[in-house]
């Protein structure tokens, strides 16, 4: 079988860390060809990414360069999310298949009319939330199917990260879809939502930066079986990140479940405690490349790992959050 052609448009640090998988083994696929906002930039990260590449990799200028590429198998889009819709609408009307960032869009209306185009095209969309195609999550998922833990009653996560305050940084750049909402939210939200489906609640709390973007914030859910979920982001502080299931029979904790290194399940069922530990072959981004390549292979539109109706839901929920906290992110409000 021909090694898979990559191209990736964006050459910040979450390009990198996909790239970088690349660099592993051919079974991940090579760099066709990158696009960057300079070409300059675009050189830079070929040669950073050397081991990744074709014999005679591209460097794009501009979108339609890249689609008249017909040598590309994919493109991977790592943008900040504003570019999101823009760019893979493009993609997708030039059948080509998509792996496109989280979150998908910067609302679900972009995000429908993307999965709209995916379905009119017959062409592969993914939202490259990389977490739901771990083994951890599968697993996460047996164990309460299994009643391991018992009837579910609640979900809670603090997902926080520190950046030191920068107007320009993308996190906190109203143009470039800051705040951790979008950024950091969107992963126990997604969790949640993989486990009791769509909310039937949704009340959200926040702290607003002087940019205008969320720096802090509560998201509270309730689902229609019953469970409650409450979920909080913030960029001024490190917290464990540890995704926690409480259940009638014992607790599930799933930790570094949202970010890199050994990841791990602890169960405490009746006073007994239980782990279980995942290490990546790579990084943890090899394991979306691995689906999204055997989907575009058996000419699949979306991955049943990370469907389509999955990520309107989830960005409907975020959707509501924002009309809550004042920070609607609509085309006009760019």
């Amino acid at each position: 079988m021909s090694v898979f052609n990559w191209a990736i448009v964006g050459t910040g640090g979450i390009a990198e860390r996909f790239a970088s998988v690349l660099c592993q083994s051919d079974k991940y696929g090579k760099i066709k060809g990158v696009l960057g906002t300079s070409e300059s930039k675009a050189l830079a990260f070929m040669r950073s990414s050397a081991r990744g590449l074709v014999a005679e990799p591209n460097c794009y200028t501009n979108i339609s360069e890249l689609i008249e590429d017909g040598g590309v198998d994919a493109v991977y889009v790592a943008t900040p999310h504003p570019s999101h819709y823009t760019l893979a609408a493009a993609l997708l009307k030039a059948k080509k298949p998509v792996l496109c960032e989280k979150p998908l869009t910067i609302n679900s209306k972009q995000a429908s009319e993307l999965v709209a185009l995916s379905g009119e095209s017959h062409t592969f969309l993914m939202e490259a939330l990389w977490t739901k195609t771990l083994p951890i999550w599968r697993r996460i998922e047996s164990i309460i199917e299994a009643d391991q833990i018992g009837i579910v009653d609640n979900y809670s996560c603090d997902l926080s990260y520190y950046f030191p305050f920068e107007p320009k940084h993308r996190l906190f750049n109203r143009e470039l879809g800051g705040g951790v909402t979008l950024d950091l939210a969107v992963y126990p939200v997604a969790l949640a939502n993989a486990l009791s489906g769509v909310p039937t609640g949704i009340l959200a709390s926040t702290v607003l930066c002087e940019t205008g973007v969320d720096a802090k914030t509560s998201i509270a859910l309730t689902f229609e079986d019953g469970v409650t979920g409450l979920f909080y982001s913030s960029c001024h502080s490190n917290s464990e990140g540890v995704f926690r299931i409480t259940g009638s029979k014992g607790i599930l904790e799933a930790h570094n479940l949202f970010s890199g290194g050994a990841q791990s399940i602890i169960l405490n069922i009746d006073g007994i405690r239980a782990e279980e530990v995942f290490e990546f072959d790579v990084n943890g981004f090899e394991y979306q490349i691995s689906e999204a390549i055997s989907c575009v292979r058996a000419g699949k539109t979306q991955s049943d790992l990370v469907p389509h109706k999955n990520t309107l839901e989830v960005l409907r929920v975020l959707d509501a959050v924002g009309n809550q906290i004042g920070l609607n992110y609509s085309e006009s409000s760019l």
